[in-house]
């Protein structure tokens, strides 16, 4: 098919020109010719005088354009400004600090001023609190710290010591070791009476190793101080037993399983107390004639030696309830060699 030139329809040769994509063929004088018509063109529109752009007809037939930011009413097309409050676009200035003084804090969706709720403002941040003499008050803003530390009061000359962060964090460090030592010493002070107590009235009752070891009532057997006594050293002697293969038991699983969150001191304590109100927990349910078995004592007893184990040594309650249970067999087995060596 032989190439035309779309702008003198002559038969070009391999010299035509492919303008743009849509297949049209020029030959070369016929495009420089329109190139340079189409640059005489686009200098002339740039030098003319800037005309204004006519609005359209404002009888369109009702159309409207976004509501006025200002009240939410509505905004015509051709009007450039509201009908209802006056506000014209054109007097907003472009900066957007100085819009923002004009118009005030509108709602983005235009909603009319008397519908609108105004953000609250932030309140200011808290001033720092100023430090004052503890004893009449006076604010010590600006008074200088002795080296010894603290500061003199310039009201009432008393010395306030300032209390650093690390001494906090010292403070709170002590107390918490101080109740690890407290509350296990608190538990032995308030279980090992009552134990004792109970022990003294099974070998008053029943008298030997059965007041001390089994604990039910039974038949009032032989009386005395000598069968009380008796029973008081044979059930101390039981417990301490049990606070040994206890703490060794608890040790063992610590390091082999559990982990140890605390020193072996304070864990040989904690034991020491949580027995002591195990054992005096189960002598005064042994000694009331309530109609349970003796495994559903043991058994209350063990629940509560589990849980507050897991308390005082930071293990979970399956972790505590495995060592109480593994603590109770090593006791009932070392207690049965003990029994058939002796």
């Amino acid at each position: 098919m032989p190439r035309i030139c779309v702008q003198c329809a002559s038969a070009l040769a391999n010299e035509s020109v492919l303008l743009g994509t849509d297949g049209r063929w020029w030959c070369r004088a016929c495009l420089s010719a329109h190139m340079r018509a189409a640059r005489r063109t686009s200098t002339a529109a740039a030098s003319a005088p800037a005309a204004d752009i006519a609005l359209a007809d404002p009888a369109v037939g009702g159309r409207t354009r976004a509501p006025c930011p200002k009240c939410g009413g509505t905004l015509v097309v051709g009007q450039p400004a509201c009908a209802r409050c006056g506000y014209d676009p054109r007097d907003v200035p472009l900066e957007p600090s100085k819009a923002e003084a004009m118009l005030g804090d509108f709602d983005p969706d235009a909603t009319p001023s008397e519908q609108r709720e105004r953000k609250k403002p932030k309140p200011p941040p808290p001033k720092p609190k100023e430090p004052t003499c503890t004893e009449c008050h006076y604010v010590l803003t600006g008074v200088p710290a002795r080296p010894e530390g603290g500061r003199v009061c310039p009201e009432c000359g008393h010395l306030n010591r300032v209390i650093t962060r690390s001494e906090t964090l010292e403070e709170d460090s002590r107390e918490v070791t101080r109740w690890s030592y407290l509350k296990p010493a608190l538990m032995i002070a308030g279980g090992l009476p009552v134990y004792a107590l109970c022990l003294m009235l099974q070998g008053w009752w029943q008298g030997g190793w059965q007041g001390a070891l089994t604990g039910p009532m039974r038949a009032a057997g032989s009386r005395g101080w000598t069968l009380a006594l008796q029973s008081l050293g044979l059930g101390l002697g039981l417990y301490v037993w049990s606070v040994g293969v206890a703490f060794v038991m608890t040790a063992v699983l610590g390091v082999v399983w559990t982990g140890v969150s605390t020193t072996f001191r304070i864990m040989a304590l904690s034991i020491a107390g949580l027995l002591a109100v195990a054992f005096a927990c189960g002598s005064v349910l042994f000694l009331i004639p309530l109609p349970l078995p003796w495994w559903a004592i043991y058994a209350f007893c063990a629940l509560g030696y589990s849980w507050y184990l897991g308390e005082l040594l930071d293990l979970d309650l399956h972790e505590a309830f495995v060592v109480t249970f593994l603590t109770a067999a090593g006791i009932w087995a070392s207690g049965v060699g003990l029994a058939l060596m002796l």
